[in-house]
């Protein structure tokens, strides 16, 4: 799966490692580790699922101080209402909806990544 980073754009982790990023900057810079991190990604697009799942990214809030994290990870049944489907252009969306570059449409995520809008 994708793990951005400035000084390796095409950075990769395979699970069991996934890919950790930070909010500290717009580039949202990403390292493969096995800690858990409050910003996570397991799962960069549907092939990384199993039969029927999707890829969602999910904010984790927090009533004070807002969003503390995302966790990106597959889900049965679609992404709940406010998580955003995590797609590939060449795989499209399972809602029908257009696979779009998440740079310049959801800034919150790695620039590598795709999302259905």
């Amino acid at each position: 799966m994708s793990c951005y980073t400035e000084g390796n754009p095409g950075q990769t982790c395979r699970l069991p490692v996934h890919c950790c990023f930070d909010d500290y900057s717009s580039q949202h810079n990403g390292g493969c580790s096995t800690n858990t991190c409050s910003f996570e990604i397991t799962c960069d697009g549907p092939e990384d699922c199993g039969a029927g799942q999707v890829c969602c990214a999910h904010a984790v809030n927090d009533p004070t101080d807002g969003t503390i994290g995302y966790l990106l990870a597959c889900q049965s049944g679609g992404c709940a209402t406010g998580d955003w489907e995590i797609c590939h252009p060449t795989t499209g969306c399972s809602t029908g909806t257009t696979c779009v570059t998440a740079y310049g449409n959801q800034n919150d995520l790695p620039r590598t990544l795709y999302v259905c809008q």
